[in-house]
Formats: C-alpha cells, structure tokens, sequence
C-alpha cells in the first residue's frame, strides 16, 4: 500500500481501492488506510453490507463505491427449478421471489440490476456480460428502471449461497 501511496502521490495513480467480501475487512481498511473507491459484493440476495451499514459507511467516508456480484454468478436470472441440487436450501424462497416479479412485472434482470443501481451509496454497478446483445440490454435497462427498496425483503444470510468460491465446481 505504501508504494501505491507513492504512485499517487507522484500523479501515476489516480484512485486508489481494494476489493473486499466482508465487513470486516471494511472495517480494518478503513482503520489503517484512506481508500479512494472499494468494490464490494451486493444483490437482492446479499443485502448484509447495507444492512450492516456498511455502505453508508463508506459514503460518509467518502468512497466511491463499485458494486460487483450484481446477478450473483447469474443465480439470481436462473429458473429456480432448473438449479443444482447444492442450492435446494434457497430454492422455495428464489421461487417466491421469482412471483414477486411476475406480480410486478418485473424480469430477474430489471429486478438485479435496478436494486444495485437503485442503492444511493452505489457509484459503479459490474456486470458481466456474454455478448454484445447483453450488454446493450444492460444500457437499455439501466435508462429506465423502476425504484426497487421493495426487494429488501429477499436478503438472505447464507454465506453457502451468497460466496460463490464456496459453490461446488
């Protein structure tokens, strides 16, 4: 960290950040460094950092904020029928979530990405895309998505699903 220190302070970098899991490693960053920006994991499903307040947090501190994991690895735009064994625990609630959507109109991907977008705190959404047809559905979508704090209700806490390195190969 201190040669990066450098590198900004010699104008060769101009932003400096750290990629986190939890709220913890937060916590200790922020107790030893001055971070510019910090990309972090939130979706419907994995709501802990602004329950935590974390988010916020960061904010006050003045941190430009880079939400990535937005369709969780695509689980969240996956027909909960068609999962893998390995997520029967969160099959009945991703089904439930699924007809909320229907309900209010909404697709899994209005729904994944309007909440990301929709969270004050968040500067930057990541989202991975497979061709070019899906990243400018992306753009479209993102110029006109509806207010979306109604999905608070579809946080989990199930580290099993939410980390998807603990997911099986």
């Amino acid at each position: 960290m201190e040669k990066m220190l450098d590198l900004k302070h010699q104008g060769l970098v101009k932003k400096l950040g750290a990629s986190v899991y939890t709220a913890e490693q937060i916590d200790r960053l922020l107790e030893q460094y001055e971070l510019d920006l910090i990309q972090l994991p939130v979706n419907i499903l994995d709501q802990r950092l602004v329950a935590s307040g974390h988010l916020a947090k960061l904010k006050r501190a003045g941190v430009e904020i880079h939400a990535r994991s937005v369709f969780l690895q695509g689980l969240l735009l996956m027909e909960p029928d068609t999962l893998p064994p390995y997520f029967e625990p969160v099959r009945e609630h991703l089904r439930r979530y699924r007809a909320h959507l229907e309900g209010w109109g909404l697709s899994p991907l209005q729904a994944a990405l309007g909440f990301v977008i929709g969270l004050e705190e968040v500067d930057v959404a990541i989202c991975g895309v497979n061709t070019h047809q899906q990243l400018e559905e992306l753009v479209r979508l993102a110029k006109s998505l509806p207010d979306l704090d109604r999905l608070a209700e579809f946080a989990i806490d199930a580290p099993s699903v939410l980390d998807p390195s603990r997911w099986p190969k």
